[in-house]
């Protein structure tokens, strides 16, 4: 803290959180998300169409990790249809490419899910 190294860190992570959201509103542009600025997370309610349960598969299906939002609620999470997307980890190529994943499976109609035998 006193020779500035705290500092220093806490102004690179901001400038990092703030690219990474930057990048977080440009892919999801059109898709229906909350965050802030320098936040480590972004919010996306789902459509209708899309249960918590099978979006996060879906997405893990494609190597992308999500959660859905039932984990964070407090009570009955009834209400609740969206998944939290953690943007603080990983790189930005690995976080632009699994944006690109969740927003094209958010625009899309959800596939029944196949079983190997």
């Amino acid at each position: 803290i006193e020779d500035g190294t705290a500092t220093t860190l806490l102004k690179w992570q901001r400038e990092q959180l703030g690219r990474r959201n930057v990048l977080a509103a440009r892919k999801l542009a059109g898709v229906e998300h909350y965050g802030s600025a320098r936040g480590l997370h972004v919010w996306m309610p789902l459509p209708a169409s899309w249960r918590e349960d099978d979006f996060v598969a879906h997405a893990r299906h494609h190597g992308v990790a999500v959660a859905a939002g039932a984990n964070f609620a407090i009570g009955d999470p009834g209400g609740i249809n969206g998944v939290r997307i953690c943007i603080g980890a990983g790189s930005e190529r690995d976080i632009d490419r699994g944006l690109g994943v969740i927003a094209r499976l958010h625009r899309s109609a959800p596939e029944p899910a196949l079983l190997a035998v």
